[in-house]
């Protein structure tokens, strides 16, 4: 399974590499800069890959290397696999590919060994009013399950020891998570019309965004931009609402749809929004022109 992030390295550059490159790298799928990677022609792909996984925090064992369309083995250096100084480098993550994780309306969410088939694990939040759980999302390493239960209660358990942290604030059940690219926010919507940023760290809500909904309908997805600078949330009203998301602030409301917003997208450059609805449509938005 993969979840995609992943990594395409491009080289189109003739001649022989310098002792020492600067690649230049990127996020495949969003085209979120991760800065320059300096590496020698004659250090292994395995130590391009650490290298790549060092500048976007990630665990060195999900990224995956590609030169051209083709993956590139561990075997190798990197001057022998045709890159050069210059090269712009593309970065995805492959998600947990042996585990998944399952919500479930009896109270709990079940972690399964995707090999054997095989359930390794059952979570069933502490609280006894939570409900059933509604939502459930895994961190690309591995190391946090994250659910949400009807309750309107999120719990961040660590897989490694079987803690169990609360984050509480919403007063309606969750309807859907998300994670920013750098695992350090949480994103959550609600039926209670608002979604919360949370830090992971610390465990806390940050911001709180008030969807324009005076009837409380309910928020029914949200997502972080690919820069994360931004969140857009889709209503069950059928606005969709786009916020700013290092202070919370509003930014522009979408109007449209005449029923509820059902997922919403952002393009890989952040102009424009891709939204699904219950009126049987989807619509193309272009942020600069609402």
């Amino acid at each position: 399974l993969c979840d995609a992030f992943a990594m395409a390295v491009l080289a189109d550059v003739a001649g022989n590499p310098p002792q020492q490159l600067a690649l230049k790298a990127f996020l495949a799928l969003s085209g979120q800069s991760l800065g320059t990677v300096r590496v020698a022609g004659d250090d292994s792909l395995g130590r391009l890959r650490q290298e790549l996984a060092d500048a976007g925090g990630f665990a060195s064992h999900l990224v995956r290397v590609l030169h051209g369309s083709e993956p590139l083995c561990e075997k190798g250096t990197v001057a022998s696999a045709g890159l050069r100084d210059g090269n712009v480098v593309m970065v995805m993550l492959a998600g947990p590919s042996k585990e998944a994780i399952t919500a479930s309306q009896a109270g709990s969410a079940t972690m399964w060994d995707l090999e054997s088939g095989t359930c390794t694990a059952q979570l069933r939040p502490p609280d006894s009013d939570a409900g059933a759980v509604v939502c459930a999302l895994l961190t690309h390493s591995g190391a946090l399950a994250l659910t949400a239960s009807a309750n309107g209660s999120i719990h961040v358990w660590s897989l490694e020891d079987g803690s169990c942290r609360i984050l509480e604030g919403h007063a309606g059940a969750v309807a859907s998570l998300r994670l920013s690219s750098d695992v350090s926010k949480l994103l959550s919507a609600s039926d209670d019309s608002t979604v919360r940023i949370w830090s992971l760290q610390e465990s806390r809500c940050l911001f709180k965004l008030q969807h324009p909904d005076p009837e409380e309908r309910g928020v029914r997805c949200a997502i972080f931009s690919a820069s994360c600078d931004e969140v857009l949330c889709g209503g069950a009203n059928g606005l969709i609402s786009l916020w700013t998301a290092h202070n919370g602030a509003p930014q522009q409301i979408l109007e449209g749809h005449s029923a509820a917003i059902n997922c919403v997208s952002f393009s890989p450059d952040g102009s424009r929004v891709l939204s699904g609805s219950d009126d049987r449509t989807a619509r193309l938005w272009s942020l600069q022109k609402g």
